[in-house]
């Protein structure tokens, strides 16, 4: 038997594949492997509770080694300053940027000057060209994300970011508008000594001396400080878990805007951008000042070296930010299309009323006003359950999350659960029909119509379309009495015509509008027992003729009775005549001498008694005849002494 013969050459040529392939593999584990051991927790990872990362000094999202890297140390890190939405610029205008005329320091604000030049302060590394800050509550903290670009890419920066609690400025004893800085506002030094390693120190402002000012559009009077120190007076120095902030070492991407300084750039040289990341809620905690807070403003100073004390150079002035702890928010929105979902995308309604309830429902502890964005904020929330509800507008109709009495949150916060977000409302639009009886009330054989003005919630267009008129018989617009009766509406009005309207029997009617809605206003109707119309029963006429008027005893006499003014197609009832001795017409002491009929009535005519009657005494008698009346027609009867006939 015969070997198959070895070939050698396709062998070896798989074999240095094989190897090829192994040595690239192990090449690229090594490489991973040495990416992975470059990576650290303080620089690559979000702060325990957050996602944000805070500590590399760029504003590129995580890649998928980070991801996976901080995952394993059980701290999700997937956002940066590129996924980040709403964040807010702190604009200077380097055209004209406002600074401190020199010597300025913090403790002495109601001496502050500001002047303003072109090309920023001096030197380069405590010139500010922008800010950037984002607040983020979460539910067992708050946190706050800093940023901002230097002129300068080397030497070391000193910068302050100061949270108010009162928004706005205040003028003061230097003709200067300034931040009003009251009792617990809070000051974060961002230092960067040496232009090397972020240190974060956090200063709690305490006013001396200050002016009663009044911050439109706010009615309320503030003690805007003039003179103050901090406490503790070297401040509470932060550190990891609770901070996190570099400078950037390299050429970096940017994707926030700078609304002050067009364009913006595409990139920041390295040593140009800051950053930081702080949990707002622990800081308070660990410098013993609680963990309830509730800012509504920040801006940026830059100083001359680390003492907080140190003069001040560079200044950019407040941008609104809420940044709150033990805090209950949410947002009130426009569910223009009715799903009853809860979508960022749909525009926020401002000048809602909020209510906090206590947990039964029946209390109510406070109330606000939603922003222009629909945004609202309830602060310094002490631990417990709370109800939330907001107060109904006309044109709307509460349909997240719920409708009806569905339309409340229930909330618990306590000291791991201090703030609650996405406490949000939603509210469809809905349409008002306000109509007019024309008329309200009248007869039968008048013509009745209706009138129906249409009006949309507040923002929405003029109502187009049609609206169509029914009229109902009882008044939960069951039975149907005419109608639809279609009219097309101009200006948002709409009424039936002469020509169209209904001629209904007597009794009592409901009129309905309903409108069939267009692209920017919904449908609607007015309700049933709105528009009640009273229609009252015909006054017919009678007259009568005496058949004869005079004669003698033993002949027969009648009369006619002519009955006029009835209402309806076809009438009826009866005529009655009654023959009296006196001119009273009274049926007592025997002055009723004869009865008759009765005769049916089909129409308006003239009507006989059938017998007549034959009085036994000469005198003089008179024919009274009666009509009976019917739905539609009034009893009618004739006078008396209309009627005398001579025996």
């Amino acid at each position: 038997m015969t070997s198959p013969r070895p070939q050698s050459g396709a062998h070896r040529s798989r074999l240095v594949l094989c190897l090829v392939i192994g040595l690239l593999a192990c090449v690229f584990a090594a490489a991973n492997a040495s990416g992975a051991s470059a990576l650290t927790t303080a620089s690559n990872c979000a702060l325990p509770g957050s996602t944000f990362q805070g500590g590399d000094g760029d504003q590129t999202t995580p890649s998928i080694t980070e991801e996976a890297f901080c995952n394993e140390h059980f701290l999700p890190t997937t956002r940066d300053w590129q996924s980040l939405t709403n964040v807010i610029n702190s604009p200077d205008p380097q055209a004209q940027d406002s600074m401190f005329e020199g010597g300025d320091k913090e403790s002495a604000p109601g001496g502050w000057g500001l002047i303003s030049a072109a090309g920023g302060v001096s030197p380069g590394k405590a010139n500010i060209l922008s800010g950037w800050s984002q607040a983020d509550p979460q539910a067992a903290a708050t946190f706050l994300y800093l940023a901002y670009e230097r002129e300068a890419t080397t030497g070391d920066t000193f910068l302050t970011f100061e949270l108010n609690q009162v928004k706005g400025l205040w003028k003061n004893e230097n003709e200067s508008m300034i931040p009003c800085r009251t009792t617990g506002d809070v000051l974060i030094a961002y230092n960067v000594p040496g232009g090397k390693s972020v240190n974060v120190v956090v200063y709690r402002w305490v006013t001396d001396t200050s002016t009663l000012t009044t911050i439109a559009p706010d009615p309320t009077p503030h003690p805007c400080a003039k003179t103050g120190h901090f406490e503790p007076s070297e401040g509470t120095p932060v550190a990891a878990p609770y901070e996190q902030g570099a400078m950037s070492t390299a050429e970096g991407s940017n994707f926030l805007t700078d609304t002050a300084n067009p364009p913006t750039p595409k990139t920041f040289a390295g040593g140009s951008f800051g950053e930081a990341s702080l949990n707002l809620t622990a800081i308070f905690e660990q410098a013993n000042l609680g963990s309830c807070f509730a800012f509504g403003q920040m801006w940026m100073s830059s100083r001359s070296s680390e003492s907080i004390d140190s003069a001040l150079q560079d200044y950019v002035g407040p941008v609104g930010i809420q940044a709150d702890s033990c805090a209950i928010s949410g947002r009130k929105f426009d569910d223009a299309n009715g799903s009853g979902v809860d979508d960022p995308s749909k525009p926020g309604l401002g000048g809602w009323t909020i209510q906090l309830l206590d947990s039964t429902g029946t209390k109510v502890l406070q109330t606000t006003t939603t922003a222009a964005d629909g945004t609202y904020a309830f602060t310094n929330v002490p631990p417990g359950s709370y109800v939330l509800r907001e107060v109904a507008q006309s044109g709307w109709t509460c349909d997240y999350p719920g409708t009806g009495s569905s339309c409340q949150h229930s909330v618990t916060l306590s000291t791991s659960n201090v703030n609650s977000m996405g406490n949000d409302f939603g509210n469809k639009p809905t349409s008002t029909v306000l109509t007019t009886q024309n008329p309200a009330s009248g007869v039968v054989g008048q013509k009745f119509g209706d009138s129906a003005t249409v009006s949309g919630s507040a923002g929405t267009p003029t109502p187009t379309g049609s609206v169509e008129f029914r009229l109902y018989s009882d008044n939960h617009c069951g039975t149907l009495v005419a109608g639809p009766l279609t009219e097309t509406l101009s200006g948002g009005s709409a009424s039936i015509p002469d020509a169209a309207k209904v001629s209904p029997g007597a009794g009592n009617y409901w009129w309905v509008a309903t409108y069939g809605g267009d692209s920017g206003n919904a449908p609607a109707a007015s309700g049933c027992a709105d528009e009640p119309v009273v229609i009252g029963q015909a006054s017919p006429a009678i007259t009568t003729t005496q058949d004869p008027a005079a004669g003698t005893v033993g002949e027969t006499f009648k009369d006619e009775a002519k009955l006029s003014g009835l209402f309806g197609a076809h009438p009826t009832g009866t005529i009655s005549w009654k023959l009296y001795s006196n001119k009273s017409c009274e049926a007592s002491e025997g002055g009723l001498v004869a009865s008759d009929g009765p005769v049916s009535v089909s129409g308006d005519g003239e009507y006989a008694t059938p017998q007549g009657a034959s009085p036994t005494q000469a005198g003089t008698y008179y024919w009274v005849a009666a009509y009976s009346g019917d739905s539609n027609n009034k009893e009618a009867k004739s006078g008396c002494a209309d009627e005398p006939v001579v025996i």
